[in-house]
Order: structure tokens, then C-alpha cells, then sequence
């Protein structure tokens, strides 16, 4: 039976907005990430069905960057295990931005050498939070309130004690 690590959202957090190691030249000079075999990108302006292999989208916007952290992660271990592979390390470069999850990333010994890195000079963020939409401005006895629908609340499917 495989063991299964849940990754820590401020641990994952903390490490891809600067707290962990950054690879930096002799120089000081950050790098910047290359496209090649094992290198992945994830960004919020992405595409779960692009090749994630390309750190922005292109021109035509038919390839580019994965738009979440779970289908990065799939495609890393379609990498490790696919036709002609090495089982070289794989990094995943996260672009700047917020990405809300919505299960919890959860790492496996299959994942061993895997490398999340922020990209160079950005910040990512993980949140384990929803992005609540839809506010608009009311009156309800003579005071201003924001209000929102939320059907899954109202349905009793998700459950929250502060916002």
C-alpha cells in the first residue's frame, strides 16, 4: 500500500512565495525556466487541455501553460512512466497569480524528485479557499448590506464559518 503525504497548503505556500531556496545563479541573476523534456508551467491565464509545456500562452492561444496544480501534477507522472522516459526529476514552474484548490494536492512516492518551483520573480499563491462572486448592494431596513447567492450553502453541500 503506497503511502500518501498531503501537502500542507501554508508548507506548499510558503515555499512558492519565497520562504524555501531559489534558484539563483553564481551571479545573482534568477533564471529563467526553459521549455524542455520534465519542465512543466502552470499559470492562471492556462489551459488544463494545453501541452503545459510552454511558460505563457502562445500567439494563437493553442498551447501554453496547465491553468491548475492537479493537472500539472497528472502530467508529471504521465512524464515519469510515458514512452521513452528517464524518470528524471520533473519541475513544475507556477506562475504568479491565486489558485484555489478545491481537494487537497496529495503527493505519493511515485512523485519522488518532483520540484514546485515559483517562477522566477512572481508569486503564487495556494488557497484552499472559494472565490465567492456575485456581490451586490442592498437595502435591508434602512442599512446597506453585500449579499450573494450561494446555492450550494442554501442546498446544504458546502458548510462555512467565516468569510
Amino acid at each position: 500500500m503506497k503511502t500518501q503525504v498531503t501537502v500542507g497548503l501554508f508548507l506548499v505556500t510558503c515555499f512558492l512565495c519565497g520562504c524555501g531556496e531559489g534558484t539563483r545563479t553564481t551571479g545573482g541573476a534568477e533564471d529563467t525556466p526553459k521549455p524542455g523534456p520534465g519542465t512543466l508551467f502552470v499559470a492562471t491565464n492556462g489551459n488544463d487541455a494545453w501541452s503545459g509545456r510552454l511558460a505563457a500562452p502562445n500567439r494563437p492561444a493553442t498551447d501554453g501553460p496547465f491553468a491548475t496544480l492537479p493537472r500539472a501534477l497528472a502530467a508529471a507522472r504521465e512524464f515519469k512512466v510515458g514512452p521513452g522516459s528517464t524518470h528524471e526529476a520533473t519541475t513544475i514552474w507556477v506562475r504568479g497569480g491565486t489558485y484555489f484548490l478545491t481537494t487537497p494536492l496529495v503527493l505519493t512516492p511515485e512523485d519522488s524528485n518532483l520540484k514546485l518551483m515559483a517562477y522566477p520573480k512572481e508569486r503564487p499563491a495556494i488557497s484552499g479557499g472559494r472565490r465567492i462572486t456575485g456581490w451586490k448592494e442592498v437595502t435591508v431596513a434602512g442599512k446597506k448590506l453585500w449579499t450573494t447567492e450561494i446555492p450550494e450553502a442554501r442546498e446544504g453541500k458546502w458548510f462555512f464559518r467565516e468569510l
